[in-house]
């Protein structure tokens, strides 16, 4: 099991699924541990402050003394170490940041055919609100993608668009996000224990239905399950449900593709056109 992302959903996910005996947990997060995430990052003490966090979640694993243990990839993605240690999980979570950082994870996930849970929330202030007005808005998802359906860019949840409009830096990396954002420890507890219960499924098969298209598919609708979002300020998480287009081409182009395999020839005539 690799879980990306040790802050504040990602810690969670590293928790529960430590006390769920997950045997084997590879937790992936270049970071130390700041002042600054106190207020949402669980299991950790103030005599953390300047800690690697994938040493915190070690000791946590240790501490909660169910056999499992936590393999420790100081890296981010997509560095090799990190995408190496990931293919050796049965399933991803991602808990990070950035548009980027998933379609990174996304890629992986198709072109090496392993599940991928990805949650966020966010919460945004809402300007001139009045009344009883809510204040916020806090919205989340949690998507669950089986290689072979639909996908982050079949959904619309990945654009081209969106990632241009967050590469407004210099910095594709989910640890140096361009906007910070308020966290709230209860929301990202709520999509991170979804993660989970959706981890346990894709396990265990506990809720009794199978992979085929009938179990999946949403009644009425024509979309498949694997795609809930989170209205914190309503207390819901809706199933919506996506559907993969016939001309996705990250599906098409990266579905069971293995290793990007480079040509000398190519590099070199590249190279020479330059």
């Amino acid at each position: 099991m690799a879980v990306v992302g040790a802050s504040g959903g990602g810690s969670h996910v590293i928790q529960q699924l430590a006390y769920a005996g997950v045997g084997r947990l590879v937790v992936i997060d270049p970071d130390v541990y700041e002042n600054s995430n106190r207020h949402r990052l669980v299991s950790a003490e103030r005599k953390d402050i300047g800690r690697p966090k994938v040493d915190i979640f070690h000791r946590l694993a240790k501490k909660i003394g169910l056999g499992g243990r936590v393999q420790r990839v100081r890296a981010a993605i997509p560095d090799s170490e990190a995408i190496q240690a990931i293919l050796e999980a049965d399933v991803i979570v991602g808990c990070v940041d950035t548009l980027f950082t998933r379609a990174d994870l996304q890629e992986i996930a198709s072109r090496y055919l392993i599940p991928y849970v990805d949650i966020g929330a966010t919460i945004r202030p809402v300007p001139d609100a009045s009344g009883g007005d809510p204040r916020v808005v806090v919205s989340g998802n949690v998507l669950s993608f089986i290689p072979g359906s639909f996908c982050m860019w079949c959904s619309g949840f990945l654009t081209d668009e969106k990632l241009t409009q967050e590469q407004n830096g210099p910095t594709r990396g989910y640890f140096e996000k361009n906007n910070q954002e308020a966290q709230v420890v209860s929301f990202n507890g709520l999509v991170a224990s979804q993660a989970v219960t959706e981890v346990l499924q894709l396990l265990t098969g506990f809720r009794g239905a199978g992979w085929l298209k009938a179990d999946l598919e949403l009644s009425a609708t024509g979309a498949f399950r694997g795609y809930r979002k989170f209205d914190g300020v309503a207390g819901t998480l809706t199933e919506w449900g996506g559907t993969r287009r016939s001309d996705c081409s990250h599906c098409r182009e990266n579905l069971a593709a293995g290793d990007i395999i480079f040509s000398i020839f190519s590099a070199v005539g590249q190279t020479d056109a330059a």
